[in-house]
């Protein structure tokens, strides 16, 4: 939960252009095009008081016996459901082709042991459009289909717009997201001839994402039935996922061993606190508060190419306890959106594993 997801931007073209002022100063700027996509396949469920009260009745009503002792007045038979049982499948998909966004940076070389730096890159206004899916189990359906089917649910149904059983849904979805602006600055030391220090510290304006919201081109079942409990995240077509990110600055260090005229060896970590409030924590985006440690090498092929490489690795371990996140696991009657643990405990790990190669020459 979720079975799949993916946050990606691609910048397929970045025409940049540097000048040098002096010995001491010089300037650059760019132009990135990106491509944006956000797409994510999970499964469904409401832990909900209500969704309780609903599996209680099943069973008060004895379904497994195939008898409807309220019919036809009221009917609960149709299917099982419950606060831990699967109600459907999500599929959605959204994009931006374009997403241009510039950069602009400065760099301050008083001598030749020491080196400042800065890099601002601007914010990115998207539109995205794509579509969704929604496979509902056959038991959801089922339960609606016959609460319809009774006197009383479809008077209830009629005047609360609840679903109607509805096996599949299915359309266009779009959502407006701002690609968050970063700014980073440096310095870099040598302190000896064989070994530089570097220290950075990088800001991203993560509070942009307070929530994701999508705009479906129709009114769907499941949040008919969600702004009832939940009216401030769900329309008949819209759903408000909240996330409360917030900013944070994020620190640096690195060691550089010149080991030779043509071989660098490199480690280094960053400090890397969440950009979750603690009270926001949730399984959509389970990243906390995490190191990440590198090492890499740099290495002169000739006067014109180089080769660098790394590995780094990261891990993001969060335990929240029950109600500690009305993202995650709190059990309020109103916690409908999105909180599929609801009274549980919950731990998370994150582990992630990078490795890069660059190839550089000039011509």
């Amino acid at each position: 939960m979720p079975q799949a997801t993916a946050l990606q931007r691609t910048t397929y073209l970045s025409p940049t252009v540097g000048y040098k002022i002096n010995d001491e100063w010089s300037v650059g700027a760019g132009i990135h095009l990106s491509h944006m996509g956000v797409a994510a396949d999970q499964y469904m469920r409401a832990p909900n008081m209500l969704l309780g009260v609903a599996e209680v009745l099943q069973d008060a009503f004895n379904c497994e016996s195939g008898d409807e002792p309220l019919q036809p007045w009221l009917a609960l038979c149709g299917g099982n459901v419950g606060p831990w049982d699967d109600i459907g499948a999500l599929s959605i998909n959204v994009q931006e082709t374009l997403s241009p966004t510039y950069a602009l940076g400065v760099m301050w070389e008083p001598n030749e042991w020491f080196a400042w730096g800065a890099s601002y890159t601007s914010e990115a206004d998207m539109n995205m459009k794509g579509t969704f899916e929604i496979e509902y189990t056959d038991d959801w359906s089922g339960f609606w289909q016959s609460v319809n089917g009774s006197v009383l649910g479809a008077i209830t149904s009629a005047i609360l717009s609840l679903p109607s059983g509805a096996p599949r849904e299915a359309g266009n979805v779009s959502m407006d997201l701002t690609y968050p602006q970063h700014f980073q600055t440096g310095i870099s030391l040598d302190v000896h001839p064989k070994l530089t220090v570097n220290v950075d510290v990088g800001w991203t304006d993560y509070k942009q994402w307070d929530a994701f919201v999508f705009r479906f081109d129709r009114n769907l079942e499941f949040l008919n039935a969600a702004r009832i409990l939940s009216p401030q995240n769900a329309t008949p077509n819209t759903l408000r996922l909240p996330l409360g990110f917030t900013d944070q600055w994020n620190w640096g260090f690195g060691l550089e061993f010149h080991a030779s005229s043509r071989l660098d060896l490199r480690a280094g970590m960053e400090i890397r606190d969440s950009v979750i409030p603690d009270d926001q924590r949730q399984i959509m985006a389970p990243f906390g508060g995490a190191n990440l440690y590198s090492i890499g090498m740099g290495y002169r092929w000739d006067k014109d190419t180089e080769i660098d490489m790394n590995l780094s690795y990261l891990q993001s371990i969060e335990t929240v306890p029950a109600n500690g996140s009305c993202n995650l696991n709190c059990d309020n009657i109103t916690n409908i959106i999105y909180n599929p643990y609801a009274g549980l405990d919950v731990k998370t790990s994150l582990r992630v594993v990078t490795a890069g190669l660059s190839f550089r020459t000039k011509f």
